[in-house]
């Protein structure tokens, strides 16, 4: 059984929710539910030199599937092609810890990510939907401790009440290939959830 680890907690939420970050121009923050698990993130456009930058960071507990994630993230994504579409890459930090087969197993990787919205409102439609996907993938070589790949999927349908608070429905998929003590062991947890946004 996984222990819930209340340090690695504590040190991500310290590490994001900076005066820096409270007195940005646009930040959100967003939480997750289903059954089993919970999800929370931070994110910050913090627009230095006019460049669309993000910086965030997110912990995802499963109960259920007896494990838990933590990660921190820089990323770039402006309009492109057409109004309403945007598109962006980023970095991704991955730290957590997963049970399979009675084994404990570290999550550690530094992953690429692959960033796409779609804004209706943005369009002639103006209807207040946008819907997201967002990919990250560590291959072995920048994939550590008992990792050995790390794949995740995520997308999302929001409804915007207003310009300050969206609800939605999403789906994640994430897997996890480890090696310890020369056993190999896959992790896959996927499920989908429902949830909340608050911009300020």
């Amino acid at each position: 059984m996984i222990k819930f680890n209340r340090l690695a907690v504590a040190v991500f939420l310290i590490a994001i929710m900076t005066p820096g970050a409270i007195q940005a121009a646009d930040a959100s923050v967003e939480l997750n539910v289903n059954d089993s698990d919970f999800e929370a993130r931070l994110d910050v456009l913090a627009k230095p030199f006019e460049t669309p930058l993000s910086v965030g960071g997110g912990f995802l507990y499963s109960d259920d599937d007896d494990f838990w994630l933590t990660n921190l993230n820089v990323s770039i994504k402006d309009e492109v092609f057409t109004p309403g579409l945007n598109l962006g890459l980023g970095f991704k930090g991955v730290f957590g810890e997963s049970d399979i087969l009675d084994e404990d197993l570290t999550t550690s990787a530094l992953a690429f990510q692959f960033l796409f919205e779609y804004d209706f409102r943005e369009t002639n439609a103006n209807l207040p939907v946008s819907i997201t996907a967002n990919l990250g993938w560590a291959p072995d070589i920048i994939s550590f401790s008992d990792t050995e790949e790390y794949f995740e999927f995520y997308t999302a349908v929001y409804l915007h009440i207003n310009y300050w608070a969206s609800i939605f429905i999403g789906y994640r998929n994430i897997d996890i290939e480890y090696e310890k003590r020369s056993r190999d062991f896959e992790g896959e947890y996927d499920a989908f959830y429902f949830g909340a946004r608050l911009t300020f």
